[in-house]
């Protein structure tokens, strides 16, 4: 029920981001005619008033009460600043749910990070990003480090990369001792606009143990978007966590579908 539900909603997206489009004529956002799905458009830095800061507040609340008594939420914010060269971008994810009073999920995930080009294929970067998932009884699990990013496509249909860095982890379970390790955190990236005001987002990590390559997480992060305003977006998403080595009592893979809205400002 509840894939079928999430597919109803993403074909309402789809119909309300044509009549988007069929209520301006077209005449806003027109897609480039010159550009190949296959180019490559360098990047050039914005000037003048060009927009260059973001802020995205989204969520989701779901409350029922009665023969069924279940409460599902997330939560979203991101601050980003984008001039095309350089990029800095502080996000926060979460998730919370109950089931007949009894919490069964709780858990999030922040990331600070700054990207800049050093040519126009190579972007240079560090970040950080922390986790917490209560229900896997991990309290904190952070991974910083800096990298190189290659850039394979970039137009207006897609956005392609490929990054990889070394990162110091640092891993808190409730009733466990902390842990500390060297692990190759290792990213690719596809952003496609099928449709316009659509936007189909695909990320995936692969985290492995430096000196134990079997020891590793994988990280799926797929997400549809549809601008239904300049201000106003609904999106879909899907989140796949695997981990080789769980926590003892705990299993290693994680799924999450969810919907969401947000205010794009």
């Amino acid at each position: 029920m509840r894939l079928a539900g999430i597919a109803i909603v993403m074909l309402v997206f789809l119909a309300s981001a044509a009549r988007a489009e069929d209520s301006t004529g077209g005449a806003a956002d027109k897609t480039p005619t010159r550009e190949s799905i296959f180019s490559y458009v360098h990047p050039a830095q914005k000037k003048g008033d060009e927009k260059v800061w973001y802020l995205t507040l989204g969520g989701m609340y779901e409350r029922k009460l009665g023969n069924t008594d279940t409460l599902r939420s997330n939560a979203a914010v991101e601050l980003k600043f984008d001039d095309e060269i350089s990029s800095m971008i502080l996000t926060y994810q979460g998730f919370y749910g109950t089931a007949n009073g009894v919490k069964n999920e709780d858990r999030g995930s922040a990331v600070a990070r700054v990207d800049h080009y050093i040519q126009p294929r190579i972007e240079i970067f560090t970040y950080s990003w922390s986790e917490y998932n209560l229900m896997a009884d991990l309290t904190h699990r952070n991974n910083t480090g800096a990298g190189v990013k290659l850039a394979i496509l970039r137009n207006y249909f897609w956005r392609m990369d490929l990054s990889g860095a070394p990162v110091y982890q640092y891993e808190k379970y409730r009733t466990r001792e902390d842990t500390r390790d060297w692990r190759w955190s290792i990213r690719y990236r596809a952003l496609a606009t099928p449709v316009k005001y659509t936007l189909l987002s695909f990320i995936c990590f692969y985290i492995p143990k430096m000196n134990e390559t079997r020891d590793h997480r994988v990280v799926i992060d797929s997400k549809l978007t549809v601008n239904i305003t300049p201000e106003l977006a609904l999106s879909a998403g899907y989140i796949r966590n695997y981990n080789s080595n769980p926590y003892p009592g705990t299993k290693g893979l994680d799924t999450n579908l969810y919907s969401q809205a947000a205010l794009k400002l």
